[in-house]
């Protein structure tokens, strides 16, 4: 048996065969002092207690309703799944939305490097997805007593014989990561690990959900400010494009504004590849999908937007194969549509990854619409004001200069007056 010294105050140790290859990890209960064991050992192994496993539950759940560093929080949320399970080893990886590719975010246990930590899986193959990549697939749980046998598994470490992998779900269902525990005991996991690790995870949906509750309240607070700053439309629209772009993920945004007969929607402002033909006015009222919203002031929420029967493709920011969903919201003022904000995604490289979009981002992105069309109707109540102050002024300083021509007139005229009265009295004298 030989025990291997790792840095830190405290330390992991393995046990080794004669031939070399890892057998068990163990680890001290408490430290080495001098080089001397001055503990006895515990294996790492040993699940949490079901006391313990409550008590570190319930402290994760509470932590993710206000953490403020999430990676520390999801490092110290691995560390409590593997304890929970008894598991040797472990990471957490999530979803890249804009390329279905799981990243490992947090890693615990024994034999990690810098390399293994930066796993980056793709999900795009058809096969060799590993256990992980099934999971994230398949968004159910999945363990094996003997991954030797099993059909999914990959080897990253070549002591594993036992691994188990939990979803981390979003609100449509929808793997959004995957917890991995794996053992180098077969057969080491059993049905309530399982359960175990999915309530772990339930308070990972939980810190993530309530980080993106966070990130989009402060950008919808930015916008509310942008709008009662600004005076001027064109400043206004670029402002709301780029705090829309930090609340929703999106490969395009253009809005539409109504021209002045209402009759046709005028490309006002796009982040994306239409941004080069700002000024045209593409779509008639009811034409197309975003004819049809600014037609009847509802948002449009819609897959494979090509499909639909509304569709026209007048004016797009990608080929229609390449569009995986659609959104589109009516801007609306205090009494009709004042145009219409669209925004669309590209499908992803992953066919397995849904590029929808959710009930919550139409939600979210409505909110944006009516919040733009108060502040546009706020502008032009401004400019009409202001012009209304300038022909006031303009009708004032006409009448003062009126006035005062009126004198001058009247004052030449008297004088005229005067000279004709005394020409007509005396004869001219020869000069």
């Amino acid at each position: 048996m030989i025990y291997l010294r790792l840095r830190g105050t405290s330390h992991a140790l393995a046990v080794f065969r004669r031939g070399g290859t890892f057998f068990l990890p163990v680890r001290p209960n408490r430290h080495w002092y001098n080089g001397r064991v001055c503990v006895r050992y515990g294996a790492i192994g040993e699940a949490a207690s079901p006391e313990v496993f409550l008590r570190d539950l319930n402290e994760l759940f509470t932590e993710s309703l206000h953490t403020a560093d999430e990676q520390a929080f999801l490092d110290r949320l691995l560390q409590k799944a593997m304890q929970a399970v008894g598991g040797d080893r472990a990471f957490l990886a999530l979803v890249e939305q804009r390329t279905g590719e799981l990243v490992v975010v947090a890693t615990a246990g024994v034999g990690w490097t810098p390399e293994t930590a930066r796993l980056r899986l793709s999900l795009a193959q058809e096969s060799n997805r590993g256990i992980t990549g099934h999971v994230a697939l398949t968004a159910t749980p999945y363990r094996t007593g003997d991954v030797r046998r099993d059909p999914f598994y990959i080897a990253y470490f070549r002591d594993v014989l036992s691994e188990i992998a939990v979803p981390i779900r979003g609100t449509s269902g929808q793997a959004i990561g995957v917890i991995n525990v794996e053992s180098a005991l077969p057969e080491r996991f059993t049905e309530e690990h399982e359960l175990r690790l999915a309530a772990v995870a339930h308070a990972a949906a939980s810190a993530l959900r309530i980080r993106g509750f966070r990130e989009r309240e402060s950008a919808l607070i930015e916008i509310g400010n942008n709008l009662t700053a600004t005076l001027d439309i064109e400043t206004l629209m670029g402002k709301v494009l780029t705090l829309a772009a930090e609340m929703l993920r999106f490969e395009a945004c253009t809005v539409f504004l109504l021209d002045q007969e209402g009759g046709r929607l005028v490309l006002s402002a796009s982040r994306g590849q239409l941004s080069s033909r700002i000024g045209e006015a593409p779509y008639r009222v009811g034409e197309g999908i975003t004819g049809w919203v600014a037609e009847h002031g509802v948002p449009v929420r819609v897959e494979n937007p090509w499909e639909d029967p509304r569709w026209r493709g007048v004016c797009v920011e990608f080929p229609p194969e390449e569009i995986s969903a659609l959104l589109a919201v009516p801007i609306i003022g205090r009494e009709r549509v004042l145009g219409v904000m669209r925004v669309v995604r590209r499908k992803s490289p992953s066919a397995w990854f849904s590029n929808a979009f959710s009930e919550g981002e139409e939600r979210i992105l409505s909110s944006i619409g009516r919040q733009v069309g108060a502040a546009i109707e706020n502008i032009r109540s401004h400019e009409r004001l202001l012009h209304a102050e300038r022909m006031a002024a303009w009708g004032e300083l006409s009448a003062r200069a009126a006035h005062m021509i009126g004198n001058r007139t009247f004052a030449i005229k008297g004088d005229l007056n005067e000279m004709q009265h005394l020409l007509a009295e005396k004869p001219c004298e020869e000069i």
